[in-house]
């Protein structure tokens, strides 16, 4: 394959050209094998033998060991050599100090303690009416079996992030403290809030301005805040031009349009794809009308290089490349998407063309669990640097670009396009960032690249506890990195205006790290627990003027609860359009062309043991959660082929689309939410399907997922919405067995808040009696 000029043709191009460094071929596990030393080695002994370890690194010869001088018992200091006593006491030092627990077990031999091994899991055959049965939706309440749901294997406990087992708990101050500040409407604002404007001001008059970053925790009020910074500029005499408030999707872009409307200041507000493409289209002197935009472009612009599959016009299937097998029978890439992914993620992690290799393919194809061969990593990287260059230059020349050119296209030629920076630059006093715990590298380059502390600042809000989209390409630490980017002072809005105080009580025991506070004048609010069966219940003698707002944490368990409540003959619907349209890719997945009703629950058995066997084939610390995610859409798609037995896959589409609806209706319908679909929404009775399903653990899983895990947590029980009227959040608890299904993360005491009822309802369901009623609105 010919060597791409990765960059270079258009002059000025990236950065500067760097002078030549020295590389070496770095073994997949470094990294792994550099932690491990770390703990192990002290600073000095590692430095002094750095010749030996060096060679242990790069060539794995042997490394001499390190004397250990302890004060630890002699028995016990042999037992710290076995890694599951390690995890064992990481737990213990969680509750006793290391001194208490070194004199009170100084006796005891904990070297003769045996552990029992942990057999690796393999794959195994599923048995697609097992999984009918034991989905919740199709349980009697006498024959209750264990739900698909909690098929995963106990695993060593994992360490919340900040993990609150290492925090003392503190009665923290919920008082809040008022300014003297008025707001347009008569409000009287916080002091936190007052703070936040009075630095704003002092921004604008400094010579080097610093940014600002306002810390937001759930329910704060940050569009709000927002709103008033918006009065203030206007108020020191900025027009709308000079200031751009940056938001993420449409919906939070119409919610702070219309908080600004009352100042005409709604052309102020976008989304960041429309802001970089504003800026394009000035630096290539094209209007909108000149531009195609095709989210497919770099599909086919790879089909069109013969590395992807397509089709000629005929219908006939032309090979690609890279989905060839070689003389060794490897294929490069599994499938289509895993490709583009890469291409994506290349693009939002900020990698020069002429500076990509093989080591950065695979270090971003590991991360996000792309199915590639690594013996095949050159011809993927030569690939990948031929396809974006190609995307450069079509972007550029052609105007043909999808969403994330809206703003790589001049990112990555920046040089060439200086000029149009910096005219911008000078255009714009306040720049401001919402959401910012969501920005991916690109986003946050994009915007340093129009940052001029001598003419602008900037504003960004967020809240680091709701960072949850790294499988996105969003950086866990975004909040961070901004802060450092673009020198910020931090300020706290602490002050939580959505729920009761019972909720947020519970959320301080768990997290008392997080200094969230009730509004002074927050009802109590409710936390009420049910077990599934009675799921139903909640909806009895419910205001039904009030708004519904449920939760969960996985996708399959939402469908089958949207399921139930329309067959009970509750409106209700799954808020999650991508979802339903990666389900109906799933469907056609699974049956490649070939639809037929009664082989389909074997064609689905057949493509979950070959995605399966794929899955067992990736590097091994991502495994088991693209096995959890693996099950997840298989239950989904069990479950709607289970009520509604599509005869065509024109009928799959109709019934997901009935379910996936996101119109706008004033008919008050219960709104279903994954965690990441949901988060910023909120509801007078909220629900969470499943809370013991949460955290999702495994082995291997890295550091940046587990404390993912813990902010969806968090963003759950932050969504009830308490006035005088609803404010109850449910807790629906699954069942194992007929037993109730504790999450871990809840305190004991709350237990007592459940209470077997008499009367429950039961659920009895027969599938040949799930018809469709057709009497349910839309």
């Amino acid at each position: 394959m010919a060597y791409h000029n990765r960059g270079g043709a258009r002059t000025g191009a990236g950065r500067p050209a760097k002078a030549p460094t020295k590389t070496i071929r770095i073994e997949e596990n470094l990294g792994e094998k550099i932690n491990d030393l770390s703990k192990k080695l002290e600073p000095d002994f590692i430095l002094s033998k750095w010749d030996s370890i060096e060679k242990f690194l790069l060539y794995n010869e042997s490394l001499e060991q390190q004397e250990k001088h302890n004060n630890l018992p002699e028995n016990l200091s042999k037992a710290l050599l076995n890694d599951s006593l390690i995890k064992l006491l990481d737990k213990i030092f969680g509750k006793f100090s290391p001194d208490d627990f070194i004199s009170y077990w100084e006796d005891i031999d904990l070297t003769e303690t045996e552990i029992e091994p942990v057999l690796k899991a393999t794959p195994q055959k599923p048995d697609i009416q097992e999984i009918i049965a034991d989905l919740p939706l199709f349980q009697f309440q006498e024959s209750a079996s264990e739900s698909i749901t909690s098929e995963k294997q106990d695993t060593p406990g994992i360490p919340e992030f900040e993990s609150t087992s290492n925090v003392t708990p503190q009665k923290l101050d919920t008082a809040v403290e008022f300014s003297d500040y008025k707001t347009s409407d008569g409000n009287f604002l916080t002091k936190e809030q007052y703070n936040i404007i009075k630095s704003v001001r002092a921004r604008l008059t400094q010579t080097k301005k610093k940014g600002l970053l306002i810390e937001a925790l759930a329910g704060t009020g940050k569009s709000t805040m927002l709103a008033e910074i918006a009065k203030v500029l206007k108020s020191e005499k900025l027009s709308p031009l000079e200031c751009r408030f940056v938001v993420f999707g449409r919906k939070n872009k119409q919610d702070l349009a219309n908080k600004l409307s009352e100042i005409k200041w709604e052309k102020s507000v976008q989304t960041l794809n429309s802001f970089g493409y504003e800026i394009l289209r000035d630096a290539l002197g094209k209007s909108h009308k000149q531009f195609k935009l095709n989210n497919g472009k770099y599909q086919q612009i790879a089909q069109r290089k013969k590395y992807l599959n397509s089709y000629n016009q005929w219908g006939e299937e032309i090979r690609g490349q890279l989905q060839t097998k070689n003389q060794y029978k490897e294929i490069a890439v599994e499938t289509q998407t895993d490709f583009l992914d890469l291409i994506d993620k290349m693009r939002l992690h900020c990698y020069f063309l002429d500076e990509i290799t093989e080591d950065n393919v695979w270090e971003i194809s590991s991360k996000y669990g792309m199915k590639i061969c690594k013996n095949r990593l050159s011809e993927i990287t030569e690939a990948a640097c031929d396809v974006l260059e190609a995307g450069l230059d079509e972007g550029i020349k052609e105007l043909h670009i999808d969403f994330l050119d809206q703003s790589w296209l001049l990112w990555h030629d920046q040089n060439v396009y200086k000029d149009v920076f910096e005219k911008w630059s000078n255009k714009f006093k306040v720049i401001s960032v919402d959401e910012c715990q969501d920005t991916d590298l690109l986003q946050i380059e994009f915007i340093k690249l129009l940052y001029n502390p001598s003419k602008n600042f900037v504003i960004a809000c967020g809240d680091k506890n709701q960072a949850i989209y790294s499988f996105r390409g969003c950086l866990i630490d975004g909040i961070d990195v901004i802060g450092k980017k673009f020198n910020c002072d931090k300020m706290p809005l602490t002050t939580n205006w959505r729920c009761g105080k019972k909720h947020l009580e519970l959320v301080r025991e768990i997290y008392p790290h997080i200094n969230i506070k009730p509004a002074p004048t927050a009802p109590d609010g409710e936390i009420r627990i049910i077990r599934e069966t009675n799921f139903l219940d909640i909806f009895d003698g419910a205001d039904r003027s009030l708004s519904f707002f449920g939760i969960c944490r996985k996708n399959a368990p939402l469908i089958i609860f949207a399921i139930r409540l329309l067959t009970a003959g509750y409106p209700a619907r799954v808020k999650d359009r991508n979802l339903g349209a990666k389900l109906l890719n799933k469907v056609k997945e699974v049956v490649r062309g070939k639809y037929h009703v009664n082989s389909f629950l074997n064609q689905v058995e057949e493509w979950f043991l070959f995605q399966a066997n794929s899955i067992s084939k990736l590097p091994e610390k991502i495994q088991e959660q693209k096995l959890t995610e693996l099950k997840d859409y298989r239950d989904c798609l069990v479950a709607l082929f289970a009520k509604f037995q599509p005869k065509s896959l024109n009928d799959w589409k109709t019934e997901i689309d009935k379910i996936f609806d996101e119109s706008n209706t004033t008919k008050k319908i219960i709104d279903l939410y994954t965690i990441h679909s949901g988060k910023g929404g909120e509801g007078h009775y909220t629900f969470i399907i499943y809370p013991e399903q949460m955290p999702i653990e495994y082995e291997k899983q890295s550091q940046e997922e587990r404390q993912q895990e813990q902010h969806n947590i968090y963003i759950a029980l932050t969504r009830c919405l308490t006035r005088a009227k609803g404010g109850i959040l449910w807790l629906v608890l699954g069942e194992r067995k007929g037993e109730i299904e504790w999450p871990k993360w809840l305190p004991h005491d709350y237990r007592k808040l459940w209470e077997a009822r008499e009367g429950e309802r039961k659920l009895e369901f027969d599938l040949d009696d799930w018809e469709y009623t057709g009497d349910i609105e839309f």
